[in-house]
């Protein structure tokens, strides 16, 4: 539960530092970057949330819900496998 709004506490603030005006160094497309998304926050932000997107879900997708389809005696299997290996360690 508390996850959410921690999350979101993290992302406004990323957002902020991204938007925020200031000299960004380099020429060309970082330029460009800079002065869009500073005059327009709402793609800034709408850039922000397809690139967290194209990170998340995909991994979320390769260990998250594999993870979460495992019955019950699987996790309680590998519980016991990592025990015996951190044993041996």
């Amino acid at each position: 539960m508390i996850i959410g709004p921690v999350w979101e506490t993290g992302f406004e603030a990323a957002e902020t530092v991204v938007v925020a005006p200031g000299k960004v160094p380099g020429h060309g497309a970082l330029k460009r970057a800079e002065e869009t998304f500073t005059e327009h926050p709402v793609i800034a932000t709408l850039f922000l949330c397809f690139f967290l997107v194209l990170i998340v879900i995909p991994a979320w997708v390769l260990y998250i819900v594999p993870e979460a389809r495992k019955s019950w005696r699987q996790h309680f299997l590998d519980v016991v496998r990592a025990k015996q290996l951190h044993r041996e360690a």
